[in-house]
């Protein structure tokens, strides 16, 4: 013989999880610039879960031009730090220049470097170390989106 608990009579109340309670508004668009393929399909539907379009960017020069042609749709960047063709530092310099006040979000593997520092301490930019869970990531959308900026 075995025996098995009964079922409880109801459902218990599904959790949710850290990343709905701050799903943004329809519309809100952000570029996504990561060398890895797998990675960056793995953020992307992360970023698309939690309600935003996603562009999608290989590298550096091309997360820029991408940047450059939607500068006025698109409301936050997550970019690798180091990518061939462009690097991340030199990438978000240029985002810099063209949109002083995007939100950026930084994610690597390597460690910090120090115009990254300068970046953080000026609450320029967020970090987030790789490998990261879902749960970091929207930790990080959530303080980027909640900053007191408008969108």
């Amino acid at each position: 013989s075995i025996l098995l608990p009964a079922l409880p009579m109801t459902q218990p109340e599904a959790e949710t999880g850290d990343f709905v309670e701050m799903l943004p508004e329809h519309g809100v668009t952000a570029l996504l610039v990561e060398d890895n393929a797998a990675a960056r399909e793995a953020t992307a539907a992360i970023l698309e879960m939690l309600g935003y379009r996603v562009i999608q960017a290989g590298d550096g020069e091309e997360g820029l031009a991408r940047f450059q042609a939607e500068t006025d749709r698109i409301e936050l960047v997550v970019s690798d730090l180091v990518m061939p063709n462009l690097g991340g530092t030199a990438l978000l310099t240029r985002i810099r220049e063209l949109k002083p006040d995007m939100r950026i979000l930084i994610t690597t593997g390597y460690p910090m470097e120090e115009s990254v520092r300068e970046w953080l301490e000026a609450g320029q930019v967020e970090w987030l170390q790789k490998p990261f869970s879902v749960r970091d990531l929207t930790e990080k959308v959530r303080i980027l989106r909640s900053d007191g900026r408008d969108g």
